[in-house]
């Protein structure tokens, strides 16, 4: 297998296993219900998605620094990966010991956790995207998200029907430990697909010297030289607002939010998989948008 397949196939495997993954770490679904289940308030619950976009964003003009100061970006990239999931285990595994005894903790842990998760989420688009344009030729770009994404996002189908089994038949807190395990595995993995990829040709570098703050100055002149993207990005905070809220709604029409319901169990039976319907329609809607330029 020559070097440009072997990138287009491990670029898929990346899409693949980082879809599953995140299925397993879904903020819509499981990691709010392990919140609720922890007794964590409604700010905290929408807290969590805030800091998906706020991490990646504060962290972003550091990480484009970065790119484009260098050659050859995939083995940074490997490490920033590496680190960012490594500590994230460190908190699963503090689950069982921790999520009973001392709930409130528990959930002030993982929002500190999670926001750095985050942080490091703001090297993806520098980074992946460099690596991406350079491996995959222009004209087949589109085919390989496209296929990536449906192959990945039909698999989810079955990895968050697995969340439900185990949310059902293993005890708390070990069902969220397991849960995020695999996640974590999974993400991995998916920095194994970045260790394997050849980067021979170096990129040309740009030496770049501007500060954190005029990386902020130049976006308002950027969204009126470039006003469809402006309006994409006003679209896209509107739906990160959305989703927070609707997170927090429906949690409150299950039980899981109220006072009397702040136990070690949620009022719900897990049975039912109440959480788990966001993440399965979720999955759903991801296989039709991979698939949909195709048909």
């Amino acid at each position: 297998m020559n070097d440009h397949r072997r990138n287009y196939a491990l670029l898929f495997m990346d899409t693949v296993l980082f879809v599953n993954a995140m299925t397993f770490l879904s903020v819509n679904a499981v990691i709010t219900y392990f919140l609720a289940t922890l007794g964590a308030d409604t700010f905290e619950i929408g807290l969590v998605n805030a800091l998906v976009s706020i991490g990646s964003f504060v962290s972003q003009p550091f990480f484009a620094k970065k790119v484009m100061n260098l050659s050859h970006k995939a083995k940074t990239f490997v490490k920033i990966l590496f680190i960012q999931r490594i500590i994230f285990l460190a908190f699963v595994l503090t689950i069982p010991l921790i999520a009973e005894s001392h709930p409130k903790l528990m959930v002030v842990l993982f929002l500190v956790c999670w926001a750095v998760f985050n942080l490091f989420v703001g090297s993806y688009g520098p980074f992946f995207m460099s690596l991406f344009a350079k491996f995959v030729a222009e004209r087949a770009r589109g085919r390989l998200r496209g296929f990536s994404n449906g192959a990945g996002s039909f698999l989810a189908l079955g990895s968050s029907a697995l969340c439900g089994v185990i949310l059902s038949e293993v005890p708390y807190p070990y069902n969220y430990t397991l849960i995020f395990a695999i996640g974590v595995v999974l993400l991995l993995l998916d920095v194994l697909t970045f260790v394997l990829m050849k980067e021979i040709e170096p990129d040309a570098v740009t030496k770049v010297d501007f500060n954190y703050f005029q990386y902020f100055k130049a976006i308002p002149a950027m969204f009126r030289e470039f006003k469809a993207y402006g309006r994409t990005v006003i679209g896209f905070s509107f739906t990160v607002a959305a989703q927070a809220d609707w997170r927090i709604t429906r949690f409150m029409r299950c039980g899981c939010l109220r006072p009397a319901a702040r136990t070690s169990h949620c009022s719900r039976p897990l049975r039912d998989w109440p959480t788990l319907r966001a993440a399965f329609s979720s999955a759903f809607w991801r296989t039709a948008s991979g698939i949909g330029p195709f048909l």
